[in-house]
């Protein structure tokens, strides 16, 4: 993909949230399945690292069953960083952290040296570019702890009628199909009757694309599963290990 390409999808998401993160925010307060499966071992961690944290719905599960590591939340939009402040100020066991940082430029490397969990629930199909999904999967294993895990989930627009519904052709954005792959989709967002409809960018990750980015890096595959949904496969989940070196 162009990058000049790469910066339009980015813009196009960025001004998405900018727009619709008060009404996007008020449809995530629950935690998905997928996650819960996935919460007695993150909850072993010492350092959870949650890329793309949103509104903070991991943070708020992990306070209520007592974590008690040192959890940090990285996402672009500060009003879904507020959000998640609040939810675990209260907090009296673990510790909570929030910082504002990008996971395009991946100035979010700064934030800790190490972790032992890294999270990325339904946010790396956003990420525009084989170029991105590489040095997301690049820089995580080199945050990763001997042994750490990736934890993270994917979208499964194509097949799930429900997102299907709301998926849009690429010729009003300006943008030629043809510099496109077929996993890169255009999704509308309509739930603020208020707000004229935005548009997202979405890449559909089959279970084998994802296998070949983890592998790449020489993760190891611990686990892989669908959940999410009335039908249960709206998200893709993987879990991956750094080896001990």
């Amino acid at each position: 993909m162009q990058p000049e390409l790469v910066d339009k999808l980015l813009r196009l998401n960025q001004d998405f949230y900018a727009t619709y993160a008060q009404s996007f925010a008020a449809t995530r307060h629950s935690v998905q399945p997928g996650v819960q499966r996935l919460l007695p071992q993150i909850m072993r961690a010492e350092v959870v690292l949650d890329l793309g944290c949103g509104n903070g719905n991991l943070a708020e599960l992990l306070k209520s069953e007592g974590f008690c590591g040192s959890y940090i939340g990285v996402d672009e939009n500060a009003y879904f960083l507020g959000q998640a402040a609040t939810a675990t100020q209260d907090s009296t066991s673990g510790s909570y952290t929030f910082r504002q940082g990008s996971l395009t430029t991946f100035d979010w490397m700064d934030v800790v040296e190490q972790a032992d969990a890294i999270c990325s629930f339904a946010t790396l199909h956003h990420l525009p570019g084989a170029a991105l999904h590489q040095q997301l999967f690049s820089s995580v294993r080199a945050k990763l702890s001997p042994k750490g895990h990736f934890f993270l989930s994917c979208w499964q627009v194509l097949g799930n009628s429900r997102l299907e519904k709301h998926l849009v052709p690429w010729g009003p954005m300006g943008i030629k199909i043809e510099s496109l792959g077929e996993a890169d989709l255009l999704m509308d967002w309509r739930a603020d009757p208020g707000k004229p409809a935005k548009m997202r960018y979405v890449h559909h990750f089959s279970p084998s694309e994802l296998r070949a980015l983890g592998e790449s890096q020489g993760l190891i595959l611990q686990d892989e599963f669908f959940s999410d949904g009335k039908e249960g496969n709206l998200g893709l989940y993987q879990v991956w290990q750094k080896p001990d070196l």
